[in-house]
């Protein structure tokens, strides 16, 4: 037969047992950083991101971990809660809680030992927390090559259009040496790319 215990002020735990209705003993539960958090978290505040914890959990250990690592914490979240928090940001996170909010984020990432619906709802899965800023870069970097590449690319074929049309044949390039020359802008684009 289950029972419910007594209500006691000023009792504190993650945990109660009960005995006969009453509280027998407490347990408390200690969240423990994953390897790399803390340098990962620093180098991100010095790229200027705005680090949030966003958890279900509802004990001190949240707080702890966020006056560790100097973030806000949002604590007691559901899954839609988090969500709402996450759209327009970028979320990471590795349990079944989560899959919501990495669904409403702008970018998604799971961590690879986190629950298999996180790793389905994320954009992206990374080993450990410490891959984090090394992803954030490259995404940067690919993001403006690929700035680069389009700006190249029009430029090109904005000037070399009208000369494969012909428009100073037969004074210069003949149609099918500009026409030519039009191809390149593929190949250019290709070359930068590996840059």
């Amino acid at each position: 037969m289950r029972q419910n215990c007594d209500v006691v002020e000023g009792v504190e735990g993650d945990l109660f047992v009960c005995v006969d209705g009453k509280i027998g003993a407490t347990v408390s539960l200690k969240e423990e950083l994953r390897d790399g958090a803390v340098e990962s978290i620093e180098a991100l505040k010095r790229r200027g991101f705005k680090i949030v914890i966003a958890t279900g959990d509802s004990s001190k250990s949240a707080d702890e971990i966020g006056k560790l690592l100097g973030v806000e914490v949002h604590k007691s979240l559901s899954p839609e809660e988090k969500g709402d928090l996450a759209r327009d940001a970028l979320f990471v996170g590795d349990g079944v809680n989560d899959a919501y909010a990495m669904r409403e984020a702008k970018v998604g990432v799971a961590v690879s030992t986190g629950s298999d619906i996180a790793k389905s709802a994320g954009d992206l899965v990374i080993r450990d927390i410490s891959q984090l800023p090394d992803v954030i870069k490259l995404g940067k970097s690919t993001e403006g090559k690929v700035k680069q590449n389009l700006g190249w690319a029009f430029g090109y074929n904005a000037a070399m259009l009208p000369l494969a049309s012909g428009v100073l044949y037969p004074i210069w390039l003949s149609p099918e040496y500009s026409a030519l020359a039009m191809s390149f802008s593929s190949v250019i684009v290709s070359l930068w790319s590996l840059i």
